[in-house]
């Protein structure tokens, strides 16, 4: 009969905890601002997780659309973070400025910027037109992932930016 119990409060304390917490995979979508040239439109970026720290990214643009992957940044790294890299600092970008007060912080070395990005969600997308976007985002809830929301800002390669989450 104990034991009976204690299977019982086990498998419920399981589905309990199990209710509670998200998946850590799937499709998770979230609403921002594009600011262009030709004003602020909304849009809606589409994260599909490939696992706990990497996945693809997709949006559209006007009649562009946009697809890549993001990474969560980790000194242990993933093969997709080497991706992200070698276009992070790419010469799309040579014109913009990452912070809106000037700053521009572009590590070369692999493993500075490993280190300047730790913990932060990266992610570069490519239209079939040519043009980029890179994505400097953060996890709401690191624990839970991508399926807890994200927010942070988006450049794109003509000079307009998007602004995700709040």
């Amino acid at each position: 009969m104990k034991r009976a119990v204690l299977v019982v409060a086990l498998l419920g304390t399981w589905v309990a905890w199990s209710a509670c917490k998200p998946p850590p995979h799937g499709d998770s979508g979230f609403p921002a601002k594009w600011r262009s040239t030709t004003g602020v439109r909304s849009v809606y970026l589409l994260m599909r997780t490939k696992g706990d720290d990497v996945g693809t990214i997709q949006t559209a643009l006007g009649e562009q659309r946009f697809l890549g992957y993001y990474a969560r940044i980790r000194p242990e790294g993933a093969p997709i973070i080497s991706n992200i890299y070698e276009k992070w600092d790419a010469l799309e970008y040579a014109d913009n400025d990452w912070d809106s007060d000037g700053e521009n912080f572009e590590p070369v070395e692999y493993d500075t910027f490993v280190r300047v990005y730790e913990g932060r969600v990266l992610a570069t997308l490519k239209s079939e037109q040519g043009t980029h976007i890179r994505c400097n985002l953060e996890f709401n809830q690191p624990d839970l992932g991508v399926v807890a929301g994200v927010r942070g800002r988006c450049q794109v390669s003509d000079g307009g930016s998007i602004d995700v989450g709040g």
